[in-house]
């Protein structure tokens, strides 16, 4: 709708716009948690870094703002005297559900935060008759209701219940989670998840060296998303903006832990050390509002004069010239296109040419996704299944496999080729 009624700035604008507003409700939840400003900032900063290389125009970015959302409502309901912030969960959840199946995200801290509410109410924590402490009995059964509340919550959506199957069906769908690269383990060897590589070893190394209680709840958020994230780097932002809180409280109790080894045996000269403290404080302010500066205006040096769109989009990742070629011929009927490639290519031809396959693979899992891979991977019935499906123009990469058998195909004829991608035409078309 963005597109279509207003213009493709509109989509760069949300994008910009969706990132921000959750590494806001990650700030606020993070000084909410800490109390501390600069523990918070620097926190939110390492994170918003490590996760900005995964914002794109789309939907998934409403999720990382939910999650965000989500996190800030508990931890105003647990730290803010007399909130009742665990209210507008229900209505929260409500929305999240009906924008994007990231929801169950969000379920995982709903439960995780209930069982670790009562593990501390039950096990942590006891009063001095060795019973549960009330506040903390108190506390996870008023969660009871609101988070009950907000579970039943989803299921108020076009599917019903029956969305909860919905991420199993995907995962269990072995060809599509070995085929589609979003859903691989992170590659180590590339740069932009260094920052993400910095978050696994911090978390651990602030939880030993913090003396503050560790709360059993983000244990569990952290173990079982950085094992996601370890699995699939499509996880990668959900762990960062889970252990934002975790982050920023362990970061302040490893400051004070190592603010009290600097004071030890200095108890004479306290006065001076509070003034060293304090223009450390701000020298370390001053620091990384400079380094914010510096990252900011690198960015903003790449960033194209005009292009916003084309950029913010990636389009230089897809068979622009190729695409323009087709476009030229008024070709009609159906195309095969690198699965990559699906969702720009109904962008640039939808309605007079339709795709073979698009980025939505459980919409293909009925047979559409089966020959898709057989054709991808040239299987002896690959001919045979274009055939059966009508499809007349072939857009592929130059290193497929297609391209080392089409040269011997008799039905088959190239008439484009560039670098990128190739363009391959039935010598004898379908009727319309």
């Amino acid at each position: 709708m963005l597109y279509t009624k207003l213009s493709a700035s509109a989509l760069v604008l949300f994008k910009m716009l969706a990132f921000a507003a959750a590494m806001g409700l990650a700030l606020a939840a993070a000084w909410t948690r800490c109390r501390s400003g600069l523990s918070a900032a620097v926190v939110t900063l390492v994170v918003g870094y490590s996760a900005h290389f995964f914002a794109d125009m789309r939907p998934q970015m409403m999720t990382y703002l939910f999650l965000a959302a989500l996190l800030l409502l508990l931890e105003r309901d647990r730290s803010v005297p007399g909130s009742r912030a665990r209210w507008l969960l229900p209505p929260l959840m409500l929305l999240w559900v009906n924008f994007h199946a990231g929801f169950m995200a969000g379920v995982t801290v709903l439960l995780a935060t209930v069982v670790g509410e009562w593990v501390e109410a039950r096990v942590l924590r006891k009063g001095q008759n060795g019973r549960p402490d009330g506040l903390q009995r108190d506390r996870w059964r008023r969660l009871l209701l609101p988070i009950g509340a907000a579970l039943l919550a989803t299921g108020v959506n076009p599917y019903g219940y029956s969305i909860y199957v919905y991420p199993f069906t995907l995962l269990r769908h072995n060809s599509m989670v070995n085929f589609v690269q979003e859903w691989f383990s992170p590659d180590f060897h590339a740069s932009y998840l260094n920052g993400y590589q910095f978050c696994l070893f911090l978390v651990p190394a602030l939880l030993l060296m913090s003396r503050r209680p560790k709360r059993p709840a983000d244990l569990m958020l952290a173990l079982f998303w950085a094992h996601q994230s370890l699995v699939s780097r499509r996880h990668v932002p959900i762990f960062l903006i889970v252990i934002v809180p975790l982050l920023a409280e362990h970061a302040s109790g490893a400051a004070e832990r190592l603010n009290e080894w600097m004071r030890s045996g200095l108890d004479a000269v306290e006065s001076h050390q509070r003034a060293r403290s304090g223009a450390w404080r701000l020298a370390a302010t001053s620091a990384l509002l400079v380094l914010v500066g510096l990252g900011i205006g690198k960015e903003a040096q790449g960033l194209p004069r005009g292009h916003l769109f084309e950029y913010s989009g990636g389009v230089s990742f897809f068979p622009q010239a190729a695409c323009d070629f087709i476009e030229r011929q008024g070709w009609s009927g159906r195309l095969y296109n690198e699965f990559d490639w699906g969702g720009y290519c109904i962008w640039r031809f939808y309605p007079r040419q339709q795709v073979f396959i698009d980025g939505r693979c459980e919409v293909y899992f009925q047979g559409a996704w089966e020959n898709h891979q057989a054709v991808h991977y040239a299987q002896a019935d690959w001919d045979q299944r274009l055939r059966d499906t009508r499809v007349d123009t072939l857009l592929i990469n130059p290193d497929s496999y297609l391209n080392r058998v089409l040269p011997t195909s008799n039905e088959w004829t190239r008439v484009y080729g560039d670098p990128m991608a190739l363009v391959f035409r039935r010598k004898h078309p379908f009727e319309p």
